[in-house]
């Protein structure tokens, strides 16, 4: 009886814990999405049974977890990219969201994978308004994610989120500065002292606890993953990530009753 009492109070502590942790994190931390949500009510649950048990695998009122082996898995990623030449950013300035709709259907991009704008040494000179006015229709939606900056061998020099891109764009002496270096490839060294300008990816052979590291360091919701030959490959997104080690990671076993023999 003892037994139970102990285990009802250590659940109940855990959850208000838990819902403790989400509050603070919707109120004052602006995390309002519902994987990361769900990931902090969780999160005491598994920390109580890390630190009792062991991080390798743990069962706990009936559920049961693999940290290491979830966290140790590869990292999904995905990507639709869009590589606009200099006819599709004045088409799309001439006639707006209709002919982005288009170039989007033709590229088979959708909501569902993450959408990546490249911005390739050799195609330009990028103008200032029309790459502006691309990458504002382009942010209607919201799997927009990067601006990828490639060389002439397809490699990636640099990166920035899509919202950073439109700050800096929408400056036009900073904006001048950053396409002077776009359109020179010989600049492109020149880019790490862009402010918003990520240099750092993410191998395509990383794990699940590495992509996540890199995107609380760097305060990102998702990574730019590339292959050994630096060539963009996808998109790991934390929000995917996280839903994935929730669902391998929490494995709902139903407790059998025990029989007590008289």
């Amino acid at each position: 009886m003892k037994t139970v009492v102990k285990r009802i109070f250590i659940i109940v502590s855990l959850l208000l814990l838990g819902v403790a942790l989400a509050l603070i994190a919707q109120a004052f931390m602006n995390m309002k999405t519902d994987t990361i949500l769900v990931g902090l009510l969780l999160a005491p649950f598994v920390g109580y049974a890390v630190l009792s048990v062991g991080i390798s695998e743990f069962e706990f009122g009936g559920f049961k977890a693999k940290l290491g082996k979830v966290a140790s898995e590869k990292v999904e990623y995905g990507s639709g990219k869009i590589g606009p030449d200099l006819q599709a950013l004045a088409e799309v300035g001439q006639e707006g969201i209709v002919i982005l709709e288009e170039m989007l259907e033709t590229y088979q991009l959708s909501e569902v994978t993450p959408i990546v704008m490249i911005l390739k040494a050799g195609v330009g000179p990028y103008p200032r308004k029309e790459t502006l006015v691309f990458i504002e229709k382009l942010s209607m939606y919201r799997s927009f994610k990067f601006v990828v900056i490639i060389d002439s061998k397809g490699r990636v020099s640099g990166y920035m989120p899509s919202w950073a891109a439109r700050r800096v764009l929408g400056n036009p002496k900073a904006a001048d500065e950053f396409l002077s270096v776009i359109n020179n490839e010989g600049r492109f060294h020149e880019l790490p002292d862009f402010r918003y300008i990520e240099t750092d990816t993410l191998d395509a052979s990383a794990n699940n606890a590495e992509a996540l590291r890199k995107m609380v360091e760097k305060k990102l919701d998702a990574h730019i993953v590339v292959d050994e030959e630096k060539q963009l490959v996808g998109v790991a997104e934390r929000d995917r990530i996280l839903a994935r080690m929730m669902l391998s990671v929490v494995e709902f076993i139903p407790v059998k009753p025990s029989i007590s023999k008289e």
